[in-house]
């Protein structure tokens, strides 16, 4: 049995308004000469206007976008940047950075997640240009207590040819296990290239400034 094919002439399906019937079909549909809200026509296909797939030629789309964008006004800025690059090591598994964080189990607190705002209420105070976000803790996420303000300089000196060690808490940055050991980036790369044993690796340093090797003291 063929299926009865019902007019649609006149009628408005969200921000479309049917004119009047196509010539031809689309893909065998029947379709609708149609124009939008927003004065652009087109041809719509008459199963996409009942079911809802096609609800505007795209302006409507574009408008709550740019809403959404602006509602801060600061989609641009160095600090919403910030945010953006700190969801993306956690939740982008297409970032060279994810397997430092998101693959290690980082992630953004709940506040932070979903809220530029209450992001910026919490980290614009002590922002100046020119600072990056960094973990106090590098095993715990980041959050409102676990983070601080660095120069680039320094984040960029410590992650230059990262370089990864093995540890007793599992796998991290040489910059990673230099903090927890409470001792310098240089320090622990040593231990790493003595081939310090796991167990000892995150030791911090003796009382005469030395540094555990494989098995023995040698001075950092």
């Amino acid at each position: 049995m063929s299926k009865v094919k019902l007019e649609l002439t006149g009628l408005k399906f969200n921000s479309w308004q049917v004119l009047c019937e196509a010539d031809g079909r689309i893909r065998g549909c029947v379709s609708w000469h149609c124009i939008c809200d927003c004065g652009t026509k087109r041809i719509v296909r008459g199963s996409y206007l009942k079911s809802g797939h096609s609800k505007s030629c795209g302006c409507v789309g574009a408008k709550e976008t740019k809403i959404r964008e602006t509602t801060h006004g600061m989609t641009q800025t160095p600090l919403h940047k910030i945010w953006l690059g700190m969801k993306n090591r956690c939740y982008n598994k297409n970032t060279v950075s994810y397997r430092s964080y998101g693959e290690r189990g980082i992630k953004v607190c709940e506040r932070w997640l979903n809220s530029f705002e209450t992001f910026y209420a919490d980290m614009s105070p002590n922002y100046k240009l020119g600072l990056t976000i960094e973990r106090k803790d590098v095993s715990k996420d980041y959050s409102p207590e676990n983070c601080c303000w660095i120069p680039k300089s320094e984040q960029s000196r410590n992650r230059t040819n990262t370089i990864w060690v093995t540890t007793e808490l599992g796998i991290m940055t040489v910059s990673e296990a230099a903090k927890i050991a409470g001792t310098s980036w240089f320090c622990m790369y040593n231990r790493h290239l003595r081939n310090c044993p796991i167990e000892k690796l995150l030791l911090p340093p003796n009382k005469v400034g030395r540094s555990f090797t494989n098995g023995e003291n040698t001075i950092n």
